[in-house]
């Protein structure tokens, strides 16, 4: 069940039933329109529904992210603390994440959002996100890419005009899983990231969920470009290429 305040530019929330305890250490609030700057954004996670108890509670933070340390971005591009000016926000395609400290049990969740002063249009969201995540024992190998898909079609005329169909650019992940046990790789990639999700389902990947500084850039909820084969790398290890294609 989903309950929301519609129509306002100031508040909003959104109230999810699981419908039974879940296990949850990952919260994603993917694609808002929330002003660069006074908007916040609150989690909690409750067993009632009234909330008078949480089992975790994010209080209000910021809704966008420190994209850079300071001292990165050029000069007029940040303000203190690495957070991008209001101009240079509008390229960007923003998505709150939240990675709790230690996994936790909740029926309820409730997203609480907010803009002071209010924006000039209504408060929307893309699509909520709220579960476990996996970890694999080794971490993805060296030599992990990521970089902009451009399909725009550049067509050239005899006189040698240039003519451009721009369209939506997107990012595509890609990297090795390697040494991973066999339980371990057939669990939770061959049955639950081929099987269930395969190339129609959404997925997130967080190459690096210790560093906010990364989200903006690196985090992507796509889709699995392919499924490719588990292979045997050596003994009774295994390995498996993974490439994510960003939706937008």
């Amino acid at each position: 069940a989903e309950s929301y305040v519609a129509n306002s530019a100031s508040a909003a929330y959104l109230e999810i039933d699981f419908g039974q305890s879940r296990i949850i250490d990952t919260v994603a609030v993917l694609g808002h329109n929330l002003v660069q700057s006074g908007s916040t954004i609150r989690v909690r996670l409750s067993t009632v529904s009234d909330f008078a108890t949480t089992v975790y509670d994010s209080t209000a933070v910021a809704a966008w992210p420190t994209v850079e340390e300071f001292g990165y971005l050029a000069y007029g591009e940040f303000h203190w603390g690495g957070i991008l000016s209001s101009e240079a926000a509008v390229d960007y395609t923003i998505s709150f994440f939240k990675v709790l400290s230690q996994a936790v049990q909740a029926r309820y969740m409730r997203v609480d959002l907010a803009v002071s002063p209010a924006q000039t249009n209504n408060i929307e969201v893309g699509r909520v996100f709220a579960g476990p995540s996996y970890r694999p024992t080794n971490n993805m190998a060296y030599g992990w890419s990521i970089g902009w898909v451009d399909d725009s079609v550049v067509t050239k005329s005899r006189s040698g005009n240039v003519f451009i169909d721009e369209r939506p650019r997107y990012r595509r992940l890609s990297f090795d899983l390697v040494a991973l046990p066999e339980d371990e790789i057939f669990h939770n990639v061959f049955k639950h990231l081929d099987r269930r999700k395969g190339i129609a389902g959404d997925i997130i990947v967080m190459p690096q969920d210790e560093d906010e500084t990364t989200y903006i850039t690196q985090n992507i909820y796509g889709r699995l470009l392919e499924t490719s084969p588990i292979q045997s790398r050596t003994l009774s290890y295994y390995g498996r290429n993974i490439q994510v294609e960003e939706i937008i």
